[in-house]
């Protein structure tokens, strides 16, 4: 557990616009990731994603969100693959969120909970492009049946 770091993140909204407009709400969902990213490869942390759900599956006019992540100790490689491919390090990190919707609003108060995993892998290509590759798996779960997503990213 050495040098392994132990983050507290929270977010909170409240939309002042009208109940029957759906640009008044927030949207939540996904790992947040694309398939193949220029953005950094924690996609969870932003305030929209949710892993484990679907994009924008869940709606809001208020909320509250808290998200705990453990960043374990980076697996380090002495180039660790071929001369023109090799990865330098994997990192895990698990996390955990909940998440409280429609506090005070006509709306039905909602709340809902997702833990998963998420294991980066810097890889290197022809000794000069640094690259990461993403696999995560989060289940979501709260006021509805559970569901599990996947997730496979490659940032460049």
């Amino acid at each position: 557990m050495r040098n392994s770091s132990l983050w507290f993140r929270t977010s909170a909204g409240q939309s002042f616009g009208a109940s029957d407009k759906t640009n008044s709400y927030f949207y939540f969902g996904g790992f947040g990731n694309n398939y193949l990213d220029y953005r950094p490869a924690q996609q969870y942390r932003d305030m929209s994603s949710f892993p484990g759900a679907e994009i924008n599956e869940f709606s809001a006019l208020n909320y509250g969100k808290l998200t705990t992540e453990l960043n374990l100790t980076p697996i380090r490689f002495n180039r660790f693959g071929f001369k023109g491919l090799y990865m330098t390090y994997m990192r895990f990190t698990l996390f955990g969120m909940g998440m409280l919707a429609n506090i005070a609003t006509s709306q039905p108060p909602m709340d809902y909970y997702s833990s998963g995993v998420q294991a980066d892998m810097e890889i290197v290509l022809f000794s000069l492009l640094k690259s990461t590759l993403s696999l995560g798996y989060a289940r979501a779960y709260g006021d509805f049946a559970p569901k599990d997503q996947f997730m496979v990213s490659l940032k460049l």
